[in-house]
């Protein structure tokens, strides 16, 4: 099982993805083998996304410490 995990993990790094029938089979994997499985996920993540992370906070509007300047948004800097 883990040997059909890699090389999910390879095909889809390789090629964008997997058949649905493959990705349907990854449904039934046993739960010993979940590890692997969570491994793989996180490196199809790490090559498409990267690791870093972008937040989104809502800032108090009375505040004015909002740095976009959307026009629309009673939040920005704009307004």
């Amino acid at each position: 099982m883990q040997v059909f995990i890699e090389q999910c993990v390879q095909e889809t790094l390789d090629n964008g993805g997997v058949s649905p029938s493959v990705a349907r089979n990854l449904f039934t994997i046993e739960d010993d083998y979940l590890p692997h499985l969570f491994h793989g996920a996180c490196r199809i993540r790490d090559h498409y996304s990267g690791r870093g992370i972008k937040l989104c906070a809502i800032v108090n509007a009375k505040s004015g410490r909002c740095p976009e300047n959307c026009a629309f948004c009673a939040q920005s800097a704009h307004h």
